[in-house]
């Protein structure tokens, strides 16, 4: 299907003063301070509630998991979406255990070649089987009918009752919204270059609330997608003297990706946002080195760490982070050969990784670690 977009030019002349498309009243956006945040030594059990989950996934032929690229929690199940594996899409119930795959890869109706997402809406799981068919399942895995997006696109999610929104990942507009049916398509941030428009990891973020934020590489500023599609100012992360803008370190000249990476080693580029109902947080690299800051929403406190000297004083493995999140959690993937490296005695571990320790395999499925900030 050929892909017909409605440009809205007029969008990037307004888009930070008056925005003729929404009320005045939801161009709100607040501002995050990194360089105004402490620097932290805590460790992971200091910046988390106590109460946090560890899942074992179960680990067996028809469960193995090669990469977690999506995971969503919903009704006390675990729908995964496996970027290497024959079985996409898998689902564990809240303890890990192995429930069912949904569909597989082949050619035939209800099969996909390709799924790059996935999104559950209205008691139905959908999978974004590119370059443009998205497929309806029941969540007991039964297929019901295929659709053509018109976009050949790599994320895609609902927004809320209005639509959707989609990452093109090609030479496009990076961001296109359409109604229910698929149609009225407006398209935003034209591409530029193959470095500037590169395929991140959640472009698109669901709040536990409902609302859909969009973010893009080399930009500080978070964006919310109204009703009507089109995408406002929600928060900008603030680097300081270490921002980097676009506009204002390169300018309109023409895109050399080379040039341009090299330029941005300079400065602080964030890497991945995620935000549920209380926190906010970024993972970025500044001149190079990585950091993440974690912001309380309530007192906007926000905290600094250094993510190569944080310690991860639960499961005791390096280089831990936060790469997910859903239904108000944050959520960490771990590799139990991590678990292993340096042999590690199991009364080292604190008494719920203890259990989990006690029954795991180097070469099991990840853990997964469910956490709340304090």
């Amino acid at each position: 299907m050929k892909k017909k977009y409605l440009l809205a030019p007029a969008f990037f002349l307004t888009l930070f003063t008056s925005c003729q498309n929404v009320d005045q009243s939801q161009l709100n956006m607040t501002s995050w301070d990194i360089s105004a945040g402490s620097s932290s030594s805590e460790k992971l059990s200091e910046i988390v509630h106590p109460d946090y989950l560890l899942i074992p996934l179960e680990t067996s032929s028809e469960s193995l998991v090669s990469k977690i690229d999506k995971v969503v929690l919903h009704e006390d199940k675990i729908y995964i979406l496996d970027g290497f594996s024959e079985a996409r899409i898998k689902v564990f119930d809240s303890s890990g255990n192995f429930l069912q795959q949904i569909g597989k890869t082949g050619e035939g109706p209800g099969e996909y070649r390709n799924p790059v997402d996935f999104f559950l809406k209205d008691g139905f799981i959908f999978i974004y089987d590119n370059p443009d068919n998205l497929l309806k399942y029941t969540l007991a895995g039964d297929f019901v009918e295929s659709e053509r997006t018109g976009i050949s696109g790599f994320r895609i999610e609902p927004n809320q009752d209005h639509g959707f929104a989609m990452i093109d990942g090609g030479t496009s507009s990076n961001l296109v919204t359409t109604d229910e049916q698929f149609g009225q398509m407006q398209s935003f941030f034209p591409y530029r270059s193959r470095f500037v428009d590169q395929i991140i990891l959640y472009p698109l973020i669901k709040t536990p609330n409902g609302d859909l934020l969009y973010r893009r590489f080399l930009n500080d500023t978070i964006f919310k997608i109204e009703k009507n599609g089109f995408p406002v100012p929600h928060l900008f992360i603030d680097h300081g003297d270490k921002a980097f803008s676009l506009k204002q370190n390169w300018g309109d000249k023409a895109i050399n990706d080379d040039e341009l990476e090299n330029l941005t080693s300079n400065y602080s580029v964030n890497q991945l946002y995620l935000e549920n109902d209380s926190h906010q947080l970024v993972f970025y690299f500044s001149s190079m080195s990585p950091f993440f800051a974690v912001r309380n929403k309530e007192t906007n406190n926000s905290k600094v760490f250094d993510f190569l000297s944080f310690e991860n004083d639960i499961t005791l493995t390096p280089n831990f982070a936060f790469t997910h999140t859903s239904d108000g959690y944050f959520i960490g993937v771990v590799d139990p050969a991590a678990v292993f490296m340096d042999n590690k005695p199991v009364e080292s571990f604190p008494d719920k990784m203890r259990s989990v320790f006690s029954q795991l395999e180097d070469s099991d499925n990840p853990i997964l670690l469910l956490a709340k900030f304090k």
